[in-house]
């Protein structure tokens, strides 16, 4: 908590929570604590927390400019992939993007920790929208959270495609938060 220029602010970092519900709880009670104090909570660009609110226009809104990362060549990215060796599965990944209007849409199979790129097979499908798969490329996101959020959708055996590729993609994320030092 901070005053400037007799505005008193909290200053949220990082908010921890299960549900929705909750994080609008914790806010709300910061702003009883002192209902003049102005609120500054930090939160990635793709944060649903406006649309949660009954009001969003209650809240100021600002975006601030992190790293961001794009593949451009999906075929090319996967073949990189280092899984364990001991990982063999196949899929096929259809991916959305607004920049190349057709999209991708290719087959992978896995053997022995090694990629290979081979043509769309009928089964198990992953689809999802090329920030989704930069995600799951980096580890920001695990396949689960990707599909529990709604970011993947799968065609077949969901259960054995979602294994599948959760032993492919990383799944260490690589998000360090604001009060972590380094």
């Amino acid at each position: 908590m901070r005053a400037e220029d007799e505005v008193k602010s909290f200053s949220v970092r990082e908010i921890v929570n299960l549900e929705p519900d909750s994080r609008r709880n914790m806010l709300a009670r910061l702003a009883v604590i002192d209902p003049e104090a102005k609120i500054d909570f930090a939160t990635p660009i793709d944060d649903s927390f406006l649309h949660e609110l009954a009001n969003p226009r209650q809240v100021k809104a600002t975006v601030r400019t992190t790293f961001m990362f794009r593949i451009i060549d999906p075929e090319e990215a996967m073949k990189r992939l280092q899984p364990f060796e001991d990982v063999s599965c196949g899929f096929t990944l259809a991916i959305d993007d607004p920049v190349f209007k057709q999209g991708f849409e290719f087959g992978m199979e896995v053997d022995g920790g090694e990629v290979s790129i081979i043509k769309p097979a009928s089964g198990s499908r992953l689809q999802m929208d090329v920030q989704t798969l930069a995600k799951l490329y980096s580890g920001y996101y695990t396949v689960i959270d990707a599909w529990n959020l709604g970011k993947i959708r799968i065609d077949g055996d969901a259960l054995q495609t979602l294994a599948d590729a959760a032993s492919v993609f990383p799944s260490l994320p690589p998000f360090r938060s604001w009060i972590e030092p380094g």
